[in-house]
């Protein structure tokens, strides 16, 4: 007994003898690298995002796009890895490998890298970038047979790439221009074939010819003989959730510069000239008027104009037709979500509320998606989705708001091809389908 007596003693000596200190339990931390490895940004793009930069330099291109990033500077350095669409593509063992050229991939698509710098005690820091491949798509090319029975050429350049038009007739090379860069979607480029014999038939064919890249090529034939004859009036159509109407049509005429589109009330004595288009080969027109009117009857009529001459010509009447505007106020939209990493949105989740009253909650259980939320809306409704923050991942969550045509009208939580750049936040809309939508309020909650 006094055995253990005294060895009690000996331990509790031992004991008070000890700093309290090293009696204490400590928090582990482990060590993270120095700083990210920060993707270089300015060869790829500009400082609002706009990637013709990196088309105009060739550091993106249809099918690679050539990354460089900082370099890390732990002494304990490991490896950096390399992720595109979060799918691990190369690990560098080298911290003084600070590029790389990434291969075999499409054009006119987002393309989402990430890079990560690891040191030996197994963690890391990584920085995001997106990238967009360049589009070559072909031109559109427009052409008409004037008076003087030349062939009149208009495009408008689809792509994005630099490079000159070549315009080809019978295979043969006739003109040929740069094209303006950063492209315009509003600028029309022309060229007058006077070359040309009066009812002979050629074949034209133009594309854009870049230094590494050429876009799919447009192909046209084209008889040389004038005329100028009334469009076919093929269909009225009222646009679902409006008063709005579309006209559509066929061209006839090889000569036409532009269409006039006419109308009136089924009661009303003369027509109306309600349109005119600018360009010639259009062969569709909304008429979004104020004055169309529910259960009211109109009658439509098109003609074909030539105004290259010092009178304008114009074409006779299209046959008639007539419709009758219904109420048709409910349309549907849907809401779409989306998931950065693939693995859905944990237990964050939304709601939405229409006119103040919970219309449902919306989910997404797995993948990237995007999954679609459908719903009925009314003219003047009051939309409110709100977002509930319940999962640690929830920047990677995306969701956006679509209406009946495929707009996206608002988005939270990033953008559509770059999503989980934010935490998303609430929005609200006013539903107006009388023409163009009202502005609604988005937010978004930084990540930081």
């Amino acid at each position: 007994m006094r055995k253990y007596a005294l060895l009690f003693l000996l331990v509790f000596l031992l004991l008070s003898a000890c700093d309290d200190k090293l009696l204490k339990p400590t928090e582990f931390v482990p060590k993270y690298p120095n700083k990210a490895p920060i993707f270089e940004r300015s060869h790829l793009m500009d400082a609002n995002g706009k990637f013709f930069t990196g088309y105009s330099n060739f550091n993106i291109r249809r099918d690679r796009v050539n990354l460089s990033w900082e370099k890390c500077t732990d002494s304990d350095f490991e490896c950096y890895r390399l992720y595109r669409n979060n799918s691990f593509i190369r690990e560098f063992r080298d911290a003084n490998q600070l590029s790389f050229t990434d291969t075999l991939l499409t054009s006119n698509t987002f393309y989402r890298y990430s890079i990560a710098s690891k040191i030996r005690s197994g963690m890391s820091k990584s920085d995001t970038l997106t990238i967009k491949t360049p589009s070559l798509a072909s031109p559109t090319l427009l052409a008409r047979i004037n008076q003087q029975n030349k062939v009149v050429f208009y495009w408008k350049d689809n792509s994005e790439i630099l490079g000159k038009f070549i315009l080809k007739r019978d295979n043969e090379e006739i003109h040929n221009v740069e094209g303006i860069f950063p492209p315009n979607p509003n600028n029309y480029y022309n060229y007058i074939d006077s070359n040309v014999n009066p009812y002979s038939y050629y074949g034209y064919s133009l594309y854009k010819k870049g230094i590494y890249d050429s876009t799919s090529v447009t192909n046209r034939g084209m008889t040389v003989s004038y005329n100028l004859n009334a469009p076919t009036l093929l269909s009225l159509t009222q646009i679902a959730g409006s008063t709005n109407v579309r006209v559509s049509w066929r061209d006839n005429s090889s000569g036409e510069t532009a269409f006039r589109i006419y109308r009136k009330k089924l009661e009303d004595m003369n027509y109306s000239l309600i349109y005119s288009t600018s360009i010639f080969d259009q062969e569709e027109f909304i008429d979004q008027s104020s004055a169309l009117r529910v259960g009211s009857t109109y009658l439509y009529y098109v003609t074909a104009i030539d105004s290259d001459a010092p009178q304008t010509s114009e074409s006779n009447n299209s046959a008639t037709m007539q419709i009758t505007i219904s109420d048709n106020s409910t349309v549907t939209w849907r809401i779409a979500l989306k998931d950065s990493y693939g693995d859905g949105w944990g237990d964050s989740f939304l709601s939405l509320r229409i006119n103040g009253a919970l219309k449902d909650y919306i989910y997404m259980n797995n993948g990237a998606g995007p999954e679609y939320y459908d719903f009925d809306v009314k003219n003047g409704d009051f939309l409110q989705i709100y977002y509930y923050d319940y999962d640690y991942w929830s920047d990677e969550n995306y969701y956006a708001l679509i209406d009946h045509n495929n707009n996206r009208l608002a988005e939270s939580g990033g953008t559509w091809y770059d999503p989980g750049q934010t935490i998303p936040g609430n929005i609200s809309w006013t539903v107006n389908l009388n023409g163009k939508q009202l502005a609604g309020k988005s937010n978004q909650r930084s990540s930081q």
